[in-house]
């Protein structure tokens, strides 16, 4: 019986052959190797030596083995404590409600040089619901590091006996008052239980909102002193009122009163059902209470474009 006979690969064709054998194998150890360092997974850069270089087990645990971010926090049981955003690890985010995804974004952001100065900062969160912010926002603690230096002129705990920023003022009288819509600095020093700090606070505060229309506003004010309100008289003034038909996002959020999930609400009821005429169209809204609403309406107009 005759031996099959196989045609002869040309010396070139079989050269090409084993090159293109060798190039594919190169090609896999590569994708192999890469992929097992994290050099093809989400982390690279600055950031994945960040977020590589940190050792608590529930940061590591963020981690798959090919280098991407497993939902651990899906199941897991919610433990609402005080945090600071700015410093706390990663077990206590989880520990929050936080996704995964959502603790790498807040590394992220720290590595980047972010600072959470106040607590409206971290309703920003990406994928953080108002429901989730308004569960989480009485446990945020922001360190006095982190807050805006304007804060801490004048400490609030230095009233006027120990204020040595100012001269030394005359207290009032009992049944003496000030116009706390028109009343300057130095009026209000005179007010018994408030120094330096507080007539600032004071003083801001007023220009954030537009006027005073209560004297009950004033407790919207950090530790302000209870005992100098028989002091202040209010003559509901809005000097300022805003126009929710015409201003930006970044504009309404401004207000003290209107937090970035309630001006993303507005912007877009407008996109889709056109201006406002009236507060209560605000019911529409699910991002406001009618508590929100009734501090809110003194201070809104309603011109459409």
């Amino acid at each position: 019986m005759k031996k099959p006979r196989f045609l002869p690969v040309p010396r070139l064709d079989r050269l090409g052959m084993i090159l293109l054998t060798v190039a594919f194998l190169a090609l896999l150890f590569t994708i192999c190797y890469l992929g097992k360092n994290g050099v093809f997974g989400n982390n690279s850069g600055t950031d994945s030596v960040h977020w590589q270089s940190q050792r608590s087990p529930a940061y590591a645990n963020l981690r798959g083995n090919t280098g991407g971010y497993n939902d651990v926090g899906r199941t897991r049981a919610v433990h609402l404590q005080p945090f600071d955003p700015n410093t706390a690890d990663a077990a206590t985010l989880l520990s929050l409600g936080l996704r995964p995804w959502q603790v790498k974004a807040i590394y992220h952001y720290r590595a980047a040089g972010g600072v959470y100065s106040r607590k409206e900062d971290f309703a920003r969160l990406y994928g953080l619901t108002l429901k989730q912010y308004r569960q989480l926002e009485p446990y945020i603690r922001i360190a006095a590091d982190y807050q805006p230096a304007a804060n801490f002129v004048s400490s609030p705990a230095r009233h006027e006996q120990h204020d040595t920023t100012m001269p030394r003022q005359t207290k009032m009288r009992t049944g003496d008052v000030v116009q706390l819509n028109h009343a300057d600095s130095a009026e209000l020093l005179s007010v018994p239980g408030i120094g330096s700090y507080f007539a600032s606070a004071i003083v801001r505060y007023r220009n954030e909102l537009g006027g005073f229309v209560s004297a009950g506003q004033l407790s919207e004010i950090q530790n302000f002193p209870a005992r100098a309100l028989p002091y202040i008289k209010v003559q509901p003034e809005v000097f300022r009122k805003i126009d929710i038909n015409k201003l930006t996002l970044q504009q309404l959020k401004r207000h003290p009163y209107i937090n970035f999930y309630q001006a993303r609400d507005i912007v877009e009821r407008r996109r889709t059902r056109g201006a406002f005429k009236s507060a209560s169209e605000l019911r529409m809204l699910h991002s406001f209470t009618d508590a929100d609403i009734q501090r809110l309406t003194p201070y809104l107009s309603f011109e459409e474009n």
